[in-house]
């Protein structure tokens, strides 16, 4: 019988030792932040708000169409208010990508499951469009308030284009990040999906409280928008999917008052 038949082993390992592990790769853990660093955030937002709102007035005060305007008054603009908001969504931004890189050793949006995928962002903007043509509907049937803080944002047709781009490009991205990439994954950790999406959803509304003068009938709506932003992210795993649907959504209601004003030059 030849040596084929019966092939001599040369394993080097003595008996009885255990074969060598499998290469082990590393993954950070998900969500590799705490309910606390998601707190932080949002005072170091609270912070820049008040700094930028600051130093963006004192700017405003030096152009020659608020030499004469008070300070209080400077401050109250509109326009002044996003640019500062603006700004601190900015250093929001940064400090959270800061912080994601030093809890998980990944870029922010890795860290987060931004997960860009042609079926997500298709999902979204269909999302959008049928979330947004709901919403529309639901404030036919709902006592909605006649005048809103957020009316004064659409008062020329200047401050409503800033306010329509403020609204598509900038404040979906921020939200998105913050609500959907790191609140929502750090509740869903501590209270479960369920508790998480209707909380994450909740704390969504609260933050445009104000400029819906806190009315039931006008942050409901903005209540069930979140919900399905939210449900969106944690079935397709994705804070793109989430962000592509907000975008939409916001876009379609810039253009329905675009439109309906005659492009923004019959404004109430």
């Amino acid at each position: 019988m030849s040596s084929t038949d019966h092939p001599i082993s040369h394993d080097p390992r003595s008996p009885g030792q255990p074969a060598p592990p499998d290469t082990i790769r590393f993954f950070p853990p998900f969500p590799s932040w705490t309910g606390f660093d998601v707190i932080g955030v949002a005072v170091i937002f609270i912070i820049a708000m008040i700094v930028c709102w600051g130093v963006t007035t004192i700017l405003a005060s030096m152009l020659p169409s608020f030499q004469h305007a008070r300070t209080g008054e400077i401050a109250k603009s509109p326009l002044v208010g996003l640019i500062a908001q603006t700004a601190a969504y900015i250093v929001m931004f940064f400090y959270i990508a800061r912080l994601l890189r030093q809890r998980s050793g990944e870029a922010a949006l890795i860290a987060i499951e931004w997960q860009s995928r042609l079926g997500t962002v298709v999902m979204g903007i269909v999302g959008g469009l049928v979330l947004a043509t709901l919403i529309q509907l639901s404030a036919l049937v709902l006592p909605m308030p006649k005048n809103l803080p957020i009316d004064a944002m659409f008062k020329s047709p200047l401050l409503a284009y800033v306010t329509s781009i403020f609204g598509v490009l900038v404040a979906p991205l921020f939200e998105e990040v913050y609500f959907r990439g790191l609140m929502f994954p750090s509740l869903r950790e501590a209270l479960g999906e369920l508790a998480a999406i209707f909380i994450t959803a909740g704390a969504f509304a609260m933050l445009h409280a104000s400029q819906l003068a806190f009315s039931w009938a006008a942050l409901l709506p903005l209540f069930v928008v979140g919900l399905a932003l939210t449900w969106v992210r944690a079935q397709l795993k994705s804070v793109a999917a989430s962000w592509t649907m907000h975008v939409t959504y916001n876009a379609t209601i810039v253009v329905a008052v675009w439109v309906s004003t005659g492009h923004f030059h019959n404004l109430g």
